[in-house]
């Protein structure tokens, strides 16, 4: 037994052994010798000592295309981008209670299916417009 084990690791390591050039040989690479990829990562970082000078659009038509670029990042930022389905708002009043000149209401509505906003309605009474 003892003699089956030691020549499976005898096997075993010269398989290996045979397998380790193809294993230590050098990765691909996709930049010259000793240079760096052109990437912003690899960029010293930005800190608020720097200079960022604020580059004003030449133009109405300028500022409207970047205007609409500026509105696209803040919704894809919010996870708002593509917007998602509407769905129905569901709002439920309850609990009213009359106060002094005014009633108190308990409202929640759906916002998205299973997500909630609650809040409360504070109305005047007898206001008229």
């Amino acid at each position: 037994m003892k003699r089956h084990a030691s020549l499976h690791f005898f096997l075993l390591s010269m398989i290996i052994g045979a397998m380790a050039p193809v294993v230590i040989a050098a990765p691909p690479q996709l930049t010259p010798e000793g240079e760096l990829p052109a990437d912003s990562r690899l960029e010293p970082l930005k800190d608020l000592n720097g200079y960022f000078p604020l580059q004003v659009p030449s133009s109405k038509a300028r500022w409207e295309i970047r205007a609409e670029s500026i509105r696209r990042r803040i919704l894809v930022s919010q996870g708002l981008w593509p917007m998602p389905e509407a769905t129905p708002l569901n709002p439920v009043i309850h609990s009213e209670q009359e106060m002094d000149g005014y009633t108190l209401s308990k409202v929640y509505f759906e916002s998205m299916p299973g997500f909630y906003v609650t809040g409360v309605l504070y109305k005047p009474i007898g206001f008229k417009g």
